[in-house]
């Protein structure tokens, strides 16, 4: 196993490569990787789980199948939880939190939580995190009469998200498949609203 080289071998810097230990004493320490450092947490969790592999390729073969990444191999071997439990607190959320409150909840998730499927859970939980935008939006852009469709409330839901991962000093595109807020259907939104005004 992985954690167990430091026992047996000592990295020889000048060659790049591992070489028997000499004496049996050791003092080894494997770096500790965040959940959020992407693919190198989930290439952490295969090199101590996963023994005799010699190449990053075997790591992520499973059953003779090379998984496209670590991650995907992590969760063929069953090494990684659904995200049903955050599916949950999202819609627990849903009863007693402000929508305000839900993007804090969302953003709190995806920063110090292992979601698997980030868009997965912001596809069944963005709707209830929008539904204070169309007032807000209203009232930002003095229009009373203004209507949005799903597509334009979920783009300012997006919006709204980023300037609270903005606070963490995170952004939508730091999490693998989140959508980002597209400024095309943005500006389309404002030459609507121009029409509607005249």
């Amino acid at each position: 196993m992985y954690v167990d080289v430091p026992k047996y071998y000592v990295w020889n810097a000048q060659d790049k490569m591992w070489q028997p230990r000499k004496s049996g004493n050791v003092i080894g320490r494997i770096v500790n990787i965040h959940p959020f450092g992407c693919d190198l947490y989930y290439l952490r969790l295969l090199v101590n789980i996963v023994p005799g592999r010699r190449s990053f390729k075997e790591l992520r073969t499973v059953d003779g199948v090379e998984q496209t990444c670590f991650k995907e191999a992590c969760q063929v071997r069953g090494l990684l939880e659904d995200d049903m439990k955050w599916h949950r607190v999202m819609a627990e959320g849903n009863l007693w939190a402000t929508t305000s409150q839900l993007r804090n909840i969302f953003v709190l998730l995806l920063i110090y939580c292992e979601v698997a499927n980030p868009f997965g859970l912001w596809q069944v939980s963005w709707e209830s995190m929008s539904e204070d935008i169309l007032r807000k939006q209203r009232r930002e852009f003095r229009f009373r009469n203004m209507e949005l469709n799903n597509e334009e409330l979920e783009q300012y839901t997006l919006i709204e998200v980023e300037k609270v991962l903005r606070q963490y000093e995170r952004s939508l595109g730091d999490f693998k498949g989140m959508p980002t807020p597209d400024k095309a259907v943005l500006k389309d939104l404002g030459n609507t609203l121009l029409q509607q005004e005249c």
